[in-house]
């Protein structure tokens, strides 16, 4: 949240417990990775400044390999 976007978005993960040791990758509509963070916290804020109007993707992968996958855009 929020969807659309400013400058920032939340990614806020319910029971963070279960999700330990992941990580979070940002495409761009081309599938170009721009950034990859790891999730510390249940509610992890993520930068948009620098980036451009338009569509973008969201990748999360768990420690045990399992990805989810979601999509927002940047106003």
């Amino acid at each position: 949240y929020p969807n659309p976007a400013a400058d920032q978005i939340n990614l806020e993960l319910i029971d963070f417990a279960q999700w330990g040791n992941s990580a979070v990758t940002l495409y761009n509509v081309h599938g170009v990775r721009l950034q990859s963070i790891n999730i510390l916290s249940s509610i992890t804020p993520i930068n948009l400044a620098h980036y451009s109007s338009g569509l973008y993707f969201i990748e999360i992968r768990q420690q045990n390999g399992r990805k989810y996958y979601s999509k927002f855009i940047k106003n």
